[in-house]
């Protein structure tokens, strides 16, 4: 008898789903627990599962275990998690060690948090992640910064896996002090090595740069994984419910910094906007030459800390590939994002303040409205912001 009654019509129970899938209803409540597939707890073991997404995870599974690069899948709104036509508040978090991501099962990924993300099709939720979704790093431990994607490139690779030699599992972990080194979480086995073997993969990069935002220690580990739809998840990319993660960042921080991700997820999920993105060498001397020739001065608000202050580039960085004199001016940090996304932007006619009708119900930002800078413009300065506002404010709003 099916326990699960009530369920929204739109999707289906957890055992209509195992059914679909000819898996044990357990075992799939266990794989909807660990987020490996996606659904909606209704309460306890009752679940709702969507048609896409349960086709998502056939694919993911199938053809060899992968999954195609990018499947559509409904974005969830983080209060309900019923299909919406809300863009952009799809949001994961996802785990980025420094010094490279080196698990029991394998030899890591080359994440540089600020900029990209790697994973493989081995990861649990591999091909949900699409162009437009909020990302949230963290260390275990604390909260490193969000952004939003911006592109996602995908290849075949080979990578060297691990796993227990009495179960096969790669659910172990190497231990510090104790002999053996290694304790297997499925049988509860210790050994001194794993079994080693190639396997061929399918891996993702996704670029996240423009919009970066940083978190450094902002929010625990406790209350990030709080914030995630199912927070006992043990998955290196777990759904995260995007409210519950913007009301804490509001309550520790503002809302300066949500405004910034929020903007981003509209600009970039509406496809109004491609990134170009380039590694910034020299990018620290740049700062610091413009902090010794303007002093500790936000070219929109004045006097600013020197920690929250970044040099923004007038030009574009990613297609020059070059820092020129008097090439940028010092921004407050969720300035910098707004402005490279040009929802700031300067009126080269009378050098004053512009603010993207997107940001009207943010007075803090809207007060901007037609202030003139606070810094004098020198050399090309007129002429790269010209540029600016021509891409960005010309017949828009």
């Amino acid at each position: 008898m099916d326990t699960e009654k009530n369920v929204a019509p739109s999707g289906l129970t957890a055992t209509e789903a195992a059914v679909r899938l000819g898996l044990d209803p357990k075992t799939l409540r266990q794989k909807l627990r660990d987020g490996v597939l996606l659904g909606h707890q209704i309460h306890g073991n009752r679940w709702n599962v969507q048609e896409s997404d349960l086709a998502a995870y056939a694919r993911s599974v199938g053809n060899g275990g992968r999954q195609s690069p990018v499947i559509p899948s409904p974005v969830f709104s983080p209060v309900t998690d019923n299909p919406t036509e809300v863009v952009g508040t799809r949001a994961w978090l996802l785990l980025a060690v420094s010094g490279g991501r080196a698990f029991g099962s394998n030899d890591g990924y080359d994440d540089k948090p600020t900029t990209h993300y790697r994973w493989d099709d081995t990861v649990g939720n591999h091909g949900h992640i699409n162009v437009g979704d909020a990302v949230v790093l963290w260390d275990k431990k604390a909260s490193i910064g969000a952004s939003v994607i911006e592109s996602i490139e995908t290849q075949h690779g080979n990578k060297r896996v691990y796993s227990c030699p009495n179960c096969g599992k790669a659910s172990f972990k190497e231990r510090k002090t104790k002999q053996p080194r290694y304790r297997c979480f499925k049988c509860g086995k210790d050994f001194d090595q794993p079994v080693s073997k190639r396997k061929d993969v399918l891996e993702y990069t996704a670029q996240y740069q423009t919009s970066w935002v940083g978190l450094e220690g902002l929010l625990d580990g406790a209350t990030l994984r709080a914030s995630c739809i199912h927070p006992r998840a043990q998955l290196s990319i777990r759904n995260l419910n995007w409210q519950k993660f913007h009301d804490a960042v509001s309550a520790a921080s503002g809302p300066e910094l949500m405004t910034v991700l929020e903007a981003s997820k509209r600009t970039i999920a509406g496809g109004h906007r491609t990134a170009n993105v380039r590694v910034r060498v020299g990018q620290g001397s740049f700062r610091h030459d413009l902090l010794a020739s303007r002093g500790n001065i936000c070219a929109f608000t004045g006097p600013t800390p020197a920690q929250a202050l970044e040099a923004a580039h007038l030009y574009s960085f990613a297609t020059v590939g070059e820092h020129h004199e008097h090439g940028g001016l010092l921004m407050r940090r969720d300035l910098h994002r707004l402005f490279d996304l040009g929802l700031i932007a300067i009126n080269p006619a009378n050098q004053t303040i512009s603010v993207s009708k997107t940001l009207a119900g943010y007075p803090h930002y809207g007060e901007m409205e037609g202030k003139p800078l606070h810094v004098e413009l020198r050399g090309r300065q007129l002429s790269w912001l010209t540029e600016h506002w021509e891409e960005h404010r010309t017949g828009k709003s």
